[in-house]
């Protein structure tokens, strides 16, 4: 599929807007989890955006650091929001978005360090056409000389959900153009595709529910645009243990595929799934943790009811023909 040119529409989002009214639209939601060092980074960056948003609002994931009270009086712009225990990203996403304003909400993680032209770049790029849904940031490691994270997000059937171009240099990958889906670490959205599809998974608590909403998406006809002049450097897992980390993307890859998967790729691809299983289990195994991956997958076994009866309702969603649906896979 082309990169090279950015999708059109007779309907452009605020065209007729000043830039004054159309910061008044845009949110960004920043969940943490403790980490008092990295949110100061994550928000004293934020907030020097040369696109100023309309508002910030920090979630905090029940966090049991003290140091973390300190932060509502040296960041007074910020709006922060308090869960009483921690949920998972997933909770503390919906817990911002169901608070925020805006009618594009921005999310960025509290380990990430967005450069200053990062938020102007997704809202340019959502106001060229109403048909997207999400805008993908160009996410970079904080190595020396970093490398890419992800430009946009892979979600290929046959193998684990990935981040595009993983690995390659940072200069690499500057042309915009559509993706299957956008890293929640730095992600722009649309709240009526949101209100579409619904907000993030919290049966995944974290790990993939990006995928998701972004399979979701693409199910209900809207694309999901990346954006390379959207820059942010990431830490990633930074919040999480590794055994944790490991436990949630064994699981989530079986429970993604099971609620989202149309009916004819399903079982055209259960093979290819089934088979990921069984390299997982020996990969792993060699590696001294076969216990780890047989509790992911006993953990997916157990909620796989739930997200057969979600599987109902995503169903509704559909408005893609298998072959449009095949051509995303491939983005």
């Amino acid at each position: 599929m082309p990169y090279s040119r950015r999708p059109t529409t007779s309907s452009r989002t605020g065209s007729q807007e000043s830039q004054t009214e159309r910061k008044r639209l845009v949110s960004v939601v920043v969940p943490f989890f403790n980490g008092e060092d990295l949110l100061t980074e994550c928000l004293t960056h934020l907030l020097q955006q040369t696109y100023e948003p309309k508002e910030v609002v920090a979630v905090d994931d029940g966090s049991t650091e003290s140091s973390i009270d300190d932060l509502e009086d040296r960041f007074p712009s910020v709006r922060f929001i308090r869960l009483p225990v921690n949920r998972g990203f997933c909770a503390a996403a919906n817990a911002g978005i169901d608070e925020a304003n805006g009618d594009y909400i921005a999310l960025l993680n509290s380990d990430a360090v967005a450069h200053p032209g990062w938020l102007g770049s997704l809202v340019e790029a959502m106001d060229s056409s109403s048909s997207i849904g999400a805008c993908a940031s160009k996410v970079l490691t904080m190595d020396s000389p970093p490398l890419i994270e992800s430009a946009g997000d892979c979600y290929r059937p046959w193998r684990s959900p990935r981040g595009r171009a993983a690995g390659l240099p940072a200069d690499e990958m500057n042309v915009p153009g559509q993706v299957f889906g956008a890293g929640a670490a730095a992600a722009l959205y649309r709240r009526a595709a949101l209100a579409k599809v619904g907000s993030f998974d919290e049966d995944l608590e974290s790990y993939y529910e990006d995928i998701e909403i972004s399979f979701r998406l693409r199910l209900a006809g809207y694309i999901v645009w990346y954006v390379p002049s959207a820059v942010v450097h990431h830490r990633g897992h930074a919040s999480y243990e590794r055994r944790e980390v490991l436990h949630r993307i064994l699981r989530n890859d079986i429970l993604i595929y099971v609620k989202d998967m149309p009916a004819v790729l399903f079982w055209l691809f259960l093979p290819a799934l089934v088979a990921r299983q069984v390299y997982q289990l020996i990969y792993y195994g060699l590696r001294g943790v076969p216990g780890l991956v047989v509790g992911a997958k006993i953990d997916a076994i157990r909620q796989m009811p739930r997200f057969i009866r979600k599987r109902a309702k995503v169903r509704k969603l559909h408005t893609l023909s298998v072959t449009t649906m095949m051509r995303a896979f491939l983005t």
